[in-house]
């Protein structure tokens, strides 16, 4: 008996040394896991790939609409400009887009709005949506003042 007795004392000591690796390891998996998921949710170059490629398509529609105005190259154009907006607002708060996301959602609403003035200025729009979707880094400045500027063109004659 008293083998047994033996027997029963070093089993339980073994299972309190594999509770311990098994808390130690699920606990660097969940960390793994969570640093891996908080990359993936604070990468915006997802968001940056569809945002350069639906400006890219609204520049497309709006050269179009300039050569020969097309209602439905237009409806087109205004789309896919409220899907890069919609891109923009997912940013990151630390980049700058992000921070003139307001002007972008401006110029969706000017577009969607006011579909006469916005065409009678789109020329001067082209060059600033191909500067935007060359930078990048997203911080050209230039670019969204460029932006807040048209804005502002379509704003006061919409008004006189």
């Amino acid at each position: 008996m008293t083998e047994q007795k033996k027997d029963e004392v070093q089993k339980p000591k073994k299972k309190r040394k594999i509770l311990p690796a098994l808390l130690l390891i699920s606990l660097a998996v969940n960390l793994l896991l969570g640093a891996a998921l908080n990359y993936k949710w604070n990468d915006d170059s997802e968001y940056e790939a569809l945002f350069r490629s639906e400006i890219t398509f609204a520049i497309q529609r709006f050269e179009e609409c300039a050569e020969q105005m097309d209602e439905s190259n237009y409806t087109v154009g205004v789309a896919h400009l409220y899907t890069a907006c919609t891109m923009v607002e997912n940013f990151s708060e630390k980049n700058m887009m992000y921070q003139y996301s307001s002007e972008f959602d401006s110029l969706w609403n000017l577009a969607a709005a006011y579909p006469d003035e916005f065409m009678n200025h789109v020329n001067k729009l082209i060059p600033v949506l191909k500067d935007i979707k060359k930078d990048r880094n997203f911080n050209d400045s230039d670019a969204m003042i460029a932006l807040q500027e048209f804005n502002s063109l379509v704003r006061v004659n919409v008004v006189k």
